[in-house]
Order: structure tokens, then C-alpha cells, then sequence
């Protein structure tokens, strides 16, 4: 074997030669991660019977219903009231303009953050996820999670007024257009006779959903807690606390073996002694 090969040799490091250090070190590496679990218990277990290190997430819920529309008409303009509601409920534009005037997230928006940013963490992190909109038998649910109740409801409230708002005049522009188109057709009849009875009817109720004058979204319950539980995330910081703590003591070993190796040569701890000399 050459010199160089010789040093490269020396140089490379065995892993039989870590995993030896592991051994050598094993109390100090177990009694960490020991420590650490037991800290993680603690704190997801002992400190929130204190009450200390939990807080409460807050269920918001509230029931609406859409307004029936007759099936002839419903399709004459071409509107589906529960997937607008959706639509409406779930626009990312309102919604986080919302979410800037209530304390809903558990970490507000920042005032000074770019509009499109505040949009991307209300649509990963927000939407269909702690803010929900959806259909069932009984009419839509608006669910909400967070950690102000009051704030909660606030929010709801005014996404489901707005959400009103936009249907009702969707709703009743459309309407107005069937009308005005029908009534053409009526006015272009040789008598009066000649207007099908369908036709006299979509006129009718035509006529009563372009008035406007009749709310889109009946609330069959105002928004209010459905559930509050106590949230610590407790398995995800313990987790974390313990693979800290084996990985910074597995670390520990490596430095306290390189300082015994250092200690065991007296050449180099006679250049250590002169460096802090120097210092001095």
C-alpha cells in the first residue's frame, strides 16, 4: 500500500467507527430521549389539566336553505341556487376580505402582506378545510373553525348575508331578462289566447323572482358553537421534542468523543494550551 493510499485510508470515515461512538455513548443518548419523552407527556398531558399550554377551537355552524325554484323556470334561466350558494360562499376574494376584517385564523392576516399571498394561505390552508360549505338533505351547512367563537359567528353572519345578496341578484336579473323576453313573445301573439299555459306561468313567476323583493337563503339556524375541544397538538410537539433530543445527543457524543481523542494526544492539546496562551 502507497502513502497516499495509506492517508486517504486514514482519512475516511468507518461506520463501524460511528456506530461504536453510538455505543460507547448509549446512557447519554437514551437518558436524552428519555428526558424528552417524559417532557412531551408532560406537556400534552400534565400542563393542560393546569391549564396551561392548551387552548379551546371553537365549532361554528349555521344551516341555510336556497330558495325553490319551480323546475320549468329553473331551467328556462339556467341557475342552480345550491351550487351558486357554494360558489359564492367559497370565493377566495370575499372570503379573505372577510378574514381581514374578523379574527378567525389562528394567525391573522398580515396588513401588509401582498393581496395574492394572503389569497394563497386562505386557499391551502383555509378553505374546505377550516371553513366549510356544504350541501346535505336537511340545506346547506357554513362550518367554521377557530379559536374565537364570537369572531366565529361574526364571520358567518356576514358570509351568508353577502352570499343572500349575490343570489338574490343573480337571481333576480336573470329573471328580469326571461321576463322581458316572454313578454315579447306575448306582445307578438294575434290574441292573448294564443300564449300556452306554461308560458303564462313562467311569465307569472318570472314576474314574482324579478321583483327582488324575496330572499334567496332561508337560515334555518343562526350560526352558533355545535362543539369546543381542546386542542394542544400534543403527539406532533412530542414528537418533535424527542427525534430533537435523540439527534442533539447523538451530536453530543461525536463532539465528546472528538474532545477525548484531542485529550489523548498530547501534541494536540499542547497547541490548544499555546493557542489560548496566545489569547491571553
Amino acid at each position: 500500500m502507497t502513502e497516499d493510499s495509506q492517508d486517504k485510508s486514514e482519512d475516511e470515515i468507518s461506520l463501524i467507527d460511528l456506530f461504536v461512538v453510538v455505543l460507547k455513548r448509549r446512557k447519554l443518548i437514551i437518558s436524552s430521549t428519555a428526558l424528552a419523552l417524559v417532557l412531551a407527556l408532560a406537556y400534552g398531558f400534565l400542563l393542560p389539566v393546569l391549564g396551561l399550554a392548551s387552548h379551546t377551537r371553537y365549532t361554528v355552524q349555521a344551516l341555510v336553505t336556497p330558495i325553490q325554484i319551480p323546475g320549468t323556470l329553473r331551467n328556462e334561466l339556467g341557475i342552480d341556487p345550491i351550487a351558486l350558494t357554494q360558489n359564492y360562499a367559497l370565493d377566495l376574494v370575499a372570503t379573505t376580505e372577510a378574514l381581514g376584517r374578523y379574527k378567525v385564523l389562528d394567525k391573522d392576516l398580515d396588513a401588509e402582506t401582498e393581496p395574492w399571498e394572503q389569497r394563497s394561505r386562505v386557499a391551502e390552508s383555509f378553505l374546505g378545510k377550516a371553513y366549510q360549505v356544504k350541501p346535505g338533505v336537511d340545506g346547506i351547512t357554513f362550518r367554521v373553525d377557530t379559536l374565537d367563537a364570537e369572531a366565529g359567528k361574526a364571520f358567518l353572519t356576514e358570509r351568508i348575508a353577502t352570499v343572500e345578496k349575490l343570489l338574490r341578484d343573480e337571481l333576480t336579473q336573470r329573471s328580469s331578462q326571461l321576463v322581458q323576453s316572454l313578454l315579447v313573445i306575448y306582445q307578438d301573439s294575434t290574441t292573448p289566447a294564443g300564449i300556452s299555459e306554461p308560458t303564462k306561468q313562467l311569465i307569472v313567476s318570472s314576474s314574482h323572482f324579478a321583483s327582488g323583493l324575496q330572499s334567496s337563503l332561508t337560515i334555518i339556524s343562526k350560526p352558533d358553537v355545535v362543539k369546543g375541544s381542546k386542542t394542544r397538538d400534543a403527539l406532533k410537539t412530542g414528537t418533535i421534542m424527542v427525534f430533537a433530543f435523540f439527534f442533539l445527543s447523538v451530536f453530543l457524543s461525536f463532539i465528546l468523543e472528538a474532545l477525548d481523542n484531542i485529550k489523548a494526544q498530547p501534541e494536540s492539546m499542547g497547541k490548544i494550551r499555546l493557542a489560548l496562551r496566545k489569547e491571553k
